[in-house]
């Protein structure tokens, strides 16, 4: 028999176990979805542990040895996902430390978001600020009472200045 026939008689049969025990939601004690997922792994499994063994060049600790390293890369992968926010707002914190005017906005241990900027070269904090929609430069100024705008940049965010 072919290996092909084989794989797809095992999937045939686990597929038939999940359509006869569909209305008890267990089959050979496990939870339907988990066993659906069972039959759906095992010949993707069976394919790469024949594939290993099949292409095996070299010594059992050469084969063990590149399983590790593969091992290794695949965790690093997930790793890199499962903290993506994490390293993003790393990456955003350097970036606004390397470029001084770039507002990073950083959510603390008690929920609050705030804002870090960092002093430009002419010891100003001054940032690329969106206002309606548009962006334009401004100083900031923690203590200020009131805000000015030149008239280019009323004009530019939309304030009609006459």
């Amino acid at each position: 028999m072919n290996r092909l026939t084989i794989v797809l008689l095992l999937l045939a049969v686990g597929l038939g176990l999940l359509l006869v025990n569909h209305d008890s939601g267990r089959t050979f004690g496990i939870d339907n979805d988990k066993f659906g997922q069972m039959i759906y792994f095992l010949p993707i499994a069976g394919l790469l542990s024949v594939g290993i063994l099949a292409g095996r060049r070299g010594s059992f600790g050469t084969v063990i040895r590149q399983l590790a390293v593969w091992l290794v890369i695949i965790l690093g992968l997930v790793s890199l996902y499962l903290y993506r926010y994490d390293l993003q707002s790393f990456g955003d914190r350097l970036l606004g430390g390397l470029m001084p005017g770039r507002a990073v906005v950083v959510t603390t241990s008690g929920g609050e978001q705030e804002i870090i900027l960092h002093k430009s070269m002419s010891g100003h904090f001054e940032a690329n600020v969106g206002v309606n929609g548009k962006t334009i430069h401004m100083l900031v100024d923690t203590g200020a009472s009131s805000v000015v705008l030149a008239n280019a940049d009323a004009a530019t965010i939309g304030i009609d200045t006459t």
